[in-house]
């Protein structure tokens, strides 16, 4: 399995790597707007970034999923939970629901609606290596806010 943190500093913002070294592939979780950072990665571990996820839409930075998946030509997963809120996305997607799955390789990623930091905030669990992507949503020693809108 792949696995990197990468930390916006000054922001407390974290985007995540996970992926199949197997699969040579990876999907980016929550990527700042500075795309050069995973472009980079991904050539230096010699994989194809393929899935571009969004835990929730971003009061407090600016995201690169749009661009990344744009540049990579990588799926890009938001919540479908966004539908009739005060922010809908207008732009394509993939729809991502509660209990929907994305494999990459032998790494299964499932998504969890959960609502309260944002209405259509979403957490994806790697069930192999018990990760779960929070997105704001749980933090160690307390949860997300949810004054932000």
């Amino acid at each position: 399995m792949i696995f990197e943190r990468f930390e916006e500093p000054g922001l407390s913002q974290y985007a995540y790597a996970i992926g199949c070294q197997g699969a040579k592939a990876v999907a980016i979780i929550d990527p700042m707007r500075d795309i050069d950072v995973y472009l980079d990665f991904a050539q230096r571990q010699k994989v194809t970034i393929t899935h571009v996820l969004e835990t929730h839409i971003h009061a407090d930075f600016a995201s690169g999923a749009r661009e990344l998946a744009e540049k990579t030509g990588a799926e890009l997963h938001l919540s479908a939970y966004d539908e009739n809120e005060q922010f809908e996305v207008a732009f394509d997607h993939t729809p991502i629901r509660d209990g929907d799955t994305i494999d990459i390789g032998g790494v299964r990623l499932v998504a969890m609606h959960t609502p309260g930091h944002t209405p259509g905030s979403v957490c994806f669990h790697a069930d192999q290596a018990s990760l779960l992507f929070s997105g704001d949503t749980l933090f160690r020693h307390g949860i997300g806010r949810t004054d932000l809108w």
